[in-house]
């Protein structure tokens, strides 16, 4: 299959102006904060978080099919976008927060009171 011809008009209409497509970065991120609001997950103190995600998802989908950008832009974005995911994604786990300093150590105080495992 082959591109679209010299003279041979687009298969579809261009998008009108001011309208923005969303690719499928961005898709995914607001799919993935929506899950996390749903869950309560989220509070206002992620909202720099969450819109950092979202325009570092929009640069990924503007470059992805731009080939005047580099490999090493791209991939260093896509990596930047990982890094936005994780970094929500961490400081929202349920888990995260629920073991204080001091149930750490006594953990710890029992494991060495348990002694060497057989």
């Amino acid at each position: 299959m082959t591109g679209r011809q010299p003279g041979q008009a687009p298969l579809f209409p261009p998008d009108p102006p001011g309208s923005r497509r969303i690719g499928r970065v961005r898709r995914g991120w607001d799919v993935t904060v929506r899950a996390l609001r749903a869950t309560g997950r989220l509070e206002p103190i992620d909202e720099a978080v969450i819109r950092l995600g979202r325009v570092v998802a929009d640069q990924a989908d503007a470059i992805e099919h731009d080939p005047e950008q580099s490999p090493f832009v791209r991939n260093a974005l896509y990596k930047t976008m990982l890094t936005t995911i994780v970094t929500l994604r961490d400081q929202t786990r349920p888990d995260a927060d629920t073991a204080s300093l001091d149930d750490l150590l006594a953990a710890l105080v029992h494991l060495e009171d348990a002694g060497p495992a057989e």
